[in-house]
């Protein structure tokens, strides 16, 4: 706790903490972010493609769909890093049932999560250097209630988010092909 304290012992954020405490977070966050990606790219990799990697590993023969909410990003998203890791040779995708596709590790891509892993482990124990190991703990509890919380409230919200930035989920129509727009399309009269 005396980290903690040292930390909560810096200048007031303002009269409205808890908007401060999210930009807070959010540069926090964003700082790791770049931490990581820099440690990791000495091993040719960077912290989205590990997150992808370890859930392959993890869950060998889970969907495609599962992995990437377990990674946390979109199917699609999901979809464009399993493309570049196959082809660096690092995933192996094979048909399964259905339609779904079986991704493992080949032993290259074995390597490379052994060493970014090491990586993102240094980066985590620098950047958390000043906790102890209580303090560790509660910093991981309260970030687990704060994403918990967070999630709850964006479930609260549906659509507020496609809203925000003008894209609506399941509200918003279909585009028409090419062919179809054109033929649409009305001259005006001249």
């Amino acid at each position: 706790m005396a980290a903690i304290a040292r930390l909560s012992a810096a200048p007031a954020v303002t009269s409205e903490p808890g908007y401060e405490l999210v930009l807070a977070l959010r540069r926090a966050q964003h700082a790791l972010a770049l931490a990581l990606d820099d440690a990791l790219a000495d091993v040719g990799t960077n912290a989205a493609h590990l997150a992808v990697l370890r859930e392959v590993r993890a869950h060998p023969g889970a969907a495609s769909a599962e992995l990437a909410r377990r990674a946390r990003v979109t199917p699609q998203t999901f979809g464009q890093h399993v493309k570049e890791l196959v082809r660096r040779g690092l995933v192996e995708c094979a048909p399964g049932p259905g339609r779904r596709l079986e991704h493992s590790l080949t032993r290259a891509g074995e390597r490379l999560l052994d060493r970014a892993t090491e990586r993102a482990l240094a980066v985590q124990a620098s950047v958390l250097r000043d906790l102890d190991e209580r303090e560790r703990t509660a910093l991981a509890a309260a970030l687990e209630a704060v994403t918990r919380r967070a999630s709850e409230e964006r479930r609260r919200r549906p659509g507020a988010a496609e809203a925000a930035t003008g894209r609506a989920r399941s509200a918003r129509p279909r585009r028409a092909g090419r062919a179809s727009r054109a033929a649409t399309t009305s001259t005006p009269p001249t």
